[in-house]
Parts: C-alpha cells; sequence; structure tokens
C-alpha cells in the first residue's frame, strides 16, 4: 500500500519537511561524531534527499492521475 499524494501541494510539503528535518539530523550526526558543524555539507545531502522524495511523491501523483 502507498501513500499517494493528493495533490502538488502535499508533494512540495512532503519535500520541504524531508529536507528540514534530514538537515537537522545530518547536523546532529555531524556534532556528535566529529564535534563540528558541517553545514554546506549537510545542507546539499539533505536537498538531495528531499528532490528524490518530490520526484518520487510526483511520480506517484502522475501515476494516479
Amino acid at each position: 500500500m502507498i501513500d499517494v499524494p493528493a495533490g502538488w501541494p502535499q508533494v512540495v510539503s512532503r519535500s520541504a519537511t524531508t529536507a528540514v528535518v534530514g538537515f537537522v539530523v545530518l547536523q546532529a550526526k555531524e556534532w556528535l561524531e566529529t564535534g563540528v558543524l558541517d553545514t554546506p555539507g549537510t545542507a546539499f545531502d539533505a536537498a538531495l534527499v528531499a528532490f528524490g522524495i518530490f520526484v518520487v511523491s510526483a511520480a506517484l501523483k502522475w501515476a494516479k492521475s
């Protein structure tokens, strides 16, 4: 069973939520492992994951139509 987004606002919302949560978790990971924050690196990684979520959500939405 797959949760297909109902509209484009949900697609964007899921991606934005993923980016924020990913950024916070990756920053915490960097801080715990090295004691130093890697803001550019974690921002890029979080954006990549959010883009992946956007692509998958958009594909599911298009497939449902």
